[in-house]
């Protein structure tokens, strides 16, 4: 079984926004897909659409384990990024090495668009060379390189206020203090 990796805030219970307590079961976190929502709102043909989140299959909460894989799959993706970012800027003094622009033009993309696909392919290279290493190295790998997500706190109650209207759109006010133009 994988350890729980260091630092990740579990809950017990989740207080729901009527203020009743739910029970959660126990070594889940919150999804960081949909935030704990359990869907995803996004727009499409120009409506919008909402659905149930794929990743947590729309209870808001996943396993500490897949929530750890998340976060070395992210990993991956830095360690690739920062990787590219190297291939773009040559080093000082190596101007006349690998131009980057000039192999984008070669596979007919834009620099942004070969970038992202170079980003993609390097980052599933990555993450098979993660999952090679020991646990130990891959929590240290992970928590140097991605944030940890907090757990979102319950919000407080709070009485709704409204906002005071002038008295020039109140109707029957005295408007005393109005300027002659």
């Amino acid at each position: 079984m994988i350890p729980k990796p260091l630092g990740l805030y579990l809950l017990r219970r989740k207080v729901c926004p009527m203020g009743e307590a739910v029970e959660v079961v126990e070594d889940t976190v919150v999804c960081g897909r949909c935030g704990g929502e359990g869907e995803e709102s996004y727009e499409e043909d120009g409506r919008p659409v909402t659905d149930p989140c794929y990743h947590c299959a729309g209870s808001g909460r996943i396993s500490v384990e897949l929530a750890f894989h998340d976060r070395l799959s992210a990993a991956a993706g830095v360690l690739a990024d920062r990787w590219v970012s190297g291939l773009r800027r040559p080093p000082k003094g190596e101007e006349d090495g690998y131009d980057f622009g000039l192999a984008a033009a070669e596979n007919g993309m834009s620099e942004g668009d070969y970038a992202r696909a170079l980003t993609w392919e390097k980052a599933d290279e990555f993450m098979r060379e993660l999952e090679g290493l020991s646990l130990r190295l891959q929590h240290v790998l992970v928590d140097e390189l991605v944030p940890e997500r907090e757990e979102p706190e319950a919000p407080a109650a709070t009485t709704p206020t409204v906002p005071a209207l002038p008295a020039a759109l109140i109707p029957g006010a005295d408007n005393d203090d109005e300027i002659p133009f």
